[in-house]
């Protein structure tokens, strides 16, 4: 009995090894297709988690804001390379949905641009905290200049 049961485990843990793969595998395709499709709509991807400030993004981002080429940026980063026009409705729209509905968006004008060059952002609060405040943010920005 207990050869047999040894047997069942270990065909139990193989299974579910084999699952695990096939589920990792599936999760890099996936990772690979959402790539495709950020690049081909020419979108930079970001998550922000505000207790850290530091926003976790892909090159596009920084490049967009006329910033260093970098992974990782943090809030002060994007709001210095915004034109100081826009900063205020910027950071006050930010501000309300932080503190109310779960979405944001956005547009703005960065800085040093003639023509200037227009940005859109649209965010969406992913987690909070055990007392409701915001703890990770994903989004995308977009050049929307041209319309």
């Amino acid at each position: 009995k207990s050869l047999a049961g040894l047997a069942a485990s270990l065909f139990t843990l193989k299974d579910a090894t084999r699952s695990g793969a096939i589920a990792e595998a599936a999760l890099v395709r996936e990772e690979k297709r959402r790539a495709i499709a950020l690049d081909a709509a020419s979108l930079a991807s970001w998550a922000w988690d505000i207790r850290t400030d530091i926003i976790e993004c892909d090159t596009l981002m920084s490049e967009l804001f006329s910033l260093p080429r970098s992974n990782r940026l943090r809030a002060r980063d994007i709001l210095t390379a915004i034109d100081p026009r826009d900063v205020y409705q910027t950071e006050t729209r930010f501000r309300d949905a932080l503190t109310g509905s779960d979405d944001y968006f956005g547009e703005y004008r960065v800085k040093g641009f003639h023509p200037p060059r227009w940005l859109a952002t649209r965010g969406r609060v992913i987690e909070r905290d055990g007392d409701g405040k915001p703890t990770l943010i994903f989004g995308v920005n977009y050049d929307i200049s041209e319309r």
